[in-house]
């Protein structure tokens, strides 16, 4: 590690001053941890399979990656098909048109392993590309150069150690799950590895990714055998894929994607086989009060059905119930949600994903009224906009009702009392918000 703070001790970023990338290097640091996170959602009879996650919470490099990351994050959510979420995909589903006198076909499919697999010069490459063709749009608040970037990407690419079982390791290939950057990078590689595939390609009508997770809507009517067309598609040098077909309904995300006699889609929840539905008991030490109000958002806007809409959140607010959740306060999110429009929950809100559509859609931002400008122009993400927000993390206690008013209530108290008019104004034109911390009971009663 030492080779690494030596080899780029001059390497500064201008952040309205010169600021030393080894100033960013974490002094105090460990390996990264290697492990194992089971997929407990797929199907296993002994034991589930894992995912290789390289925790790199206290790495030498942990801070350059999450630079790398601010930098790529905004360029990412303007590739071409790349999904942002959810609602994102289902905008999109809406916004097709498919023609009712010929055929499609819906294909997933998923990239075998992708961060292991993955190249790490290529990913250095791809990301450079990617930065060099959108950095005049992308607004930060600090100057970078190319040069600059690309050391910034050596760092958090090329100095990965771990420790597993008292041992140390140099990860040579492959990047890391567990990497700050590590979505960004492997998005921009996945983008650019992929779409030579699907070039002249018009019968596929969409085509969108989710990181390694892909669907598509092909027109097989002029496709004599679909087997040998997906082998065909689904070739690439070194990267391996998981292909699913059908021409009536497949899963996607949290999303059952149907499409129906009039070759219309239609969307429903999916959940996996393995889903127990086992949400955190009313009775444990964290803010739960509005937990099923927000499953319920976030289910609404996917059931196409009225009526199957109102089956999942009867489903849900038993699943609830069963957890030791009141009736008065279930009773009152089922009231909430009744008078909740999808049209409104559907609405793009997140300014990454009006900027993705304003690219690629702008249909349906006129839809919902959203002035287009000159967003397509330039990705104004926030980061330069002032703060006036003012953020109180306190431990949360279940037993204590009405917590974050009162934390509220004494910040305001003791702001009107405060003697300097100057600092008075200021914390007066902020905006508080308290946000709580998770708490270990039993520790905090032993430090007492």
């Amino acid at each position: 590690m030492q080779e690494m703070t030596d080899k780029y001790r001059s390497l500064k970023l201008d952040m309205g001053q010169k600021i030393k990338v080894r100033d960013l290097l974490m002094q105090t640091c460990n390996p990264a941890s290697f492990y194992l996170l089971p997929k407990v959602h797929k199907t296993f009879t002994k034991f589930p399979p894992g995912r290789p996650i390289s925790s790199t919470c206290k790495s030498r490099n942990r801070n350059i990656s999450a630079v790398v990351d601010f930098i790529l994050k905004p360029i990412m959510c303007t590739l071409p098909g790349s999904l942002l979420d959810t609602t994102h995909f289902l905008h999109i589903l809406q916004n097709i048109e498919l023609d009712v006198n010929k055929k499609y076909l819906l294909i997933t499919c998923d990239i075998d392993s992708m961060y292991t697999n993955l190249n790490v010069n290529r990913c250095k490459y791809f990301c450079m590309k990617g930065f060099r063709k959108y950095k005049a749009n992308n607004t930060l608040p600090f100057e970078i150069n190319e040069q600059t970037m690309h050391s910034l990407l050596n760092i958090s690419l090329d100095y990965n150690y771990l420790e597993y079982d008292n041992e140390f390791f140099v990860q040579h290939k492959s990047i890391q799950m567990g990497n700050c950057a590590s979505v960004s990078i492997a998005n921009f590689t996945a983008y650019h590895e992929l779409k030579k595939m699907f070039v002249n390609r018009p019968e596929i009508k969409l085509n969108v990714r989710f990181v390694d997770d892909g669907f598509m809507v092909v027109e097989c009517t002029t496709i004599e055998n679909l087997d040998s067309w997906t082998k065909e598609v689904f070739k690439h040098e070194y990267l391996t894929f998981t292909v699913q077909s059908s021409p009536i309904e497949l899963n996607f995300l949290d999303v059952n994607v149907k499409i129906t006699n009039d070759n219309e889609s239609q969307t429903s929840l999916y959940k996996k086989p393995m889903n127990k539905c086992m949400y955190l008991s009313f009775y444990s030490n964290h803010l739960l009060h509005s937990l099923p109000f927000s499953q319920g958002i976030r289910l609404k806007p996917i059931c196409f059905e009225t009526n199957e809409c109102n089956e999942e959140i009867h489903k849900m607010l038993v699943n609830f119930e069963k957890r030791g959740y009141p009736k008065e306060i279930l009773e009152k999110c089922m009231y909430k949600l009744n008078n909740l429009k999808r049209y409104d929950l559907l609405k793009p809100k997140s300014e990454y994903l009006i900027h993705n559509l304003c690219i690629y859609y702008p249909e349906i931002l006129l839809k919902y009224g959203i002035e287009i400008s000159n967003r397509g122009m330039h990705m104004n993400i926030d980061n330069t906009k002032e703060n006036h927000d003012f953020y109180v993390v306190v431990p949360f206690y279940n037993n204590v009702y009405r917590l974050r008013q009162i934390v509220k209530n004494f910040l305001n108290e003791e702001i009107s009392q405060h003697t300097n008019p100057m600092i008075k104004h200021i914390l007066q034109s902020m905006e508080i918000h308290v946000v709580f911390s998770v708490t270990n009971k039993l520790e905090f009663k032993l430090k007492m």
